[in-house]
C-alpha cells in the first residue's frame, strides 16, 4: 500500500514536469506567438518555467480542474506510475491562452510587467 498523499505528489511533479517539458513549451510558444506576436519568446519560456511555483499558489479547485483536464488515468505498477494523458485535455489547456480568456489576460499581464 502506497499512501495517497505520496502518489499525489508523485503525479503533481510529473504534470508540472510534463508543462515544463520542451515539447509542451514549443506549443505553448506556438499557441501565444500566433495570438500574441507582440509578447516575446522569453516571457512565454520564463513563465512556462515557473509552473512549479504558479501550481503552488493555485486554488486546490483549479489544481484538480487542471489535473482532471489533462490525465484520463494514473496507473500503479511494480516499478513506478504510468500516466495516461487526455489528448483533448491539452488542446483545451492550450485553448485557454486564446484571446478574451483568463488564460489570454493572465499573458497579457505578464507581457506588460
Amino acid at each position: 500500500m502506497i499512501p495517497a498523499d505520496q502518489i499525489e505528489e508523485v503525479v503533481v511533479n510529473l504534470v508540472i514536469g510534463a508543462l515544463q517539458s520542451p515539447e509542451s513549451i514549443q506549443g505553448v510558444w506556438k499557441q501565444v506567438r500566433q495570438q500574441y506576436p507582440e509578447i516575446e519568446e522569453p516571457t512565454v519560456v520564463l513563465a512556462m518555467r515557473r509552473l512549479g511555483d504558479v501550481w503552488k499558489q493555485l486554488f486546490p479547485e483549479e489544481q484538480v480542474r487542471l489535473v482532471n483536464l489533462l490525465i484520463e488515468r494514473v496507473q500503479l505498477l511494480s516499478d513506478g506510475i504510468d500516466i495516461v494523458w487526455r489528448e483533448a485535455g491539452w488542446k483545451e489547456l492550450a485553448g485557454e491562452l486564446a484571446p478574451d480568456t483568463i488564460g489570454g489576460e493572465m499573458l497579457e499581464m505578464e507581457a506588460t510587467a
